[in-house]
């Protein structure tokens, strides 16, 4: 959280902190917790770091939802999460849901001293989920088969888009959604480079939105990015307010999507993680992909 100190090579965890080694012991000690309430092992890599978060640092998590290995682990739902997904009226939205809701818990499960199914959720207004009591922040979104999860230790938005083709009809919510010097950018573009800002912008503005917890209450037509030094960051402007203390950075999604992550500091480092399965080990066990930095 803002303010907030904390000492190299540690992890916040309450009031205390925690070196490397004994956050490393408490991931093996979730692992059999998730071991026996999930039914099979969700094996996480405890010799690397991505479980300690730093200040001015943000996490982001690629999840591919295609992988049916999600579904393996549905016992860490809550009955309120079982119902949702029960709700969708086609089994792809049921799936999509589903695992994204499956991978938030096994992932923040990571930062956390709890098990996936142990994990108590809360709603803003605006249907922003967050952790009572806890210092970890996190924000998901997820758009046909690609789910991303941002956790950070202030508040934190995050969106991803699939690009489709704006064609004509998408002169009416380009007026809503994009600031009068962005409409003028977007006019001089072809049809495939106009549709890629188009998109790009749309996730800047909405996880904005969501850092801030309003949803897209916002007038977001009035909202433009100033470009900063470093590569892919922008700090959010509005026209009636001038610049505004929180900053988006472009991520490098998958071909054919657009994604954005947004706090109120320039990050100093956003790390990014495959959060997708892969094969485990003979006893059954499932893995997590990791990856670098942004």
């Amino acid at each position: 959280m803002p303010g907030l100190t904390q000492a190299p090579g540690s992890v916040s965890q309450g009031d205390a902190y925690m070196t490397v080694g004994e956050s490393r012991r408490m991931a093996e000690a979730r692992i059999s917790r998730t071991n026996s309430t999930a039914g099979r092992l969700f094996a996480f890599d405890v010799c690397s770091d991505t479980n300690i978060l730093s200040e001015g640092e943000i996490h982001v998590w690629q999840l591919d939802l295609r992988n049916g290995e999600w579904d393996g682990f549905s016992s860490v739902l809550s009955r309120d999460e079982h119902e949702k997904t029960n709700r969708f009226r086609y089994a792809r939205l049921r799936e999509n849901f589903s695992r994204m809701r499956i991978g938030v818990r096994l992932i923040l499960s990571r930062y956390l001293d709890a098990s996936a199914d142990r994990i108590q959720f809360s709603y803003t207004e605006a249907g922003k989920p967050s952790m009572a009591g806890s210092r970890v922040f996190f924000n998901v979104s997820h758009s046909n088969d690609i789910g991303l999860i941002a956790v950070a230790l202030c508040p934190v938005g995050v969106d991803v888009e699939l690009i489709t083709d704006l064609k004509s009809e998408g002169t009416g919510i380009v007026a809503m959604v994009c600031h009068e010097t962005e409409r003028t950018e977007l006019d001089m573009l072809s049809t495939v480079e106009r549709s890629r800002l188009f998109y790009q912008l749309w996730t800047r503005k909405e996880a904005f939105c969501k850092a801030v917890g309003i949803g897209l209450q916002y007038a977001i037509a009035d909202l433009f990015f100033q470009k900063q030094c470093l590569p892919l960051l922008y700090q959010v402007c509005d026209t009636r307010y001038g610049r505004l203390p929180y900053y988006v950075h472009d991520l490098a999604c998958p071909l054919g999507y657009a994604g954005s992550v947004c706090a109120p500091f320039r990050p100093a480092a956003i790390r990014w993680f495959d959060g997708s399965l892969r094969a485990g080990s003979e006893d059954g066990s499932a893995n997590l992909k990791e990856g670098g930095n942004f």
